[in-house]
């Protein structure tokens, strides 16, 4: 259940570095 979140926390952190 905690994939989710982690991978939304660390989708977030790749569109910063992206952007």
């Amino acid at each position: 259940v905690y994939d989710i979140l982690r991978k939304a926390e660390f989708f977030k952190e790749k569109e910063g570095t992206l952007s």
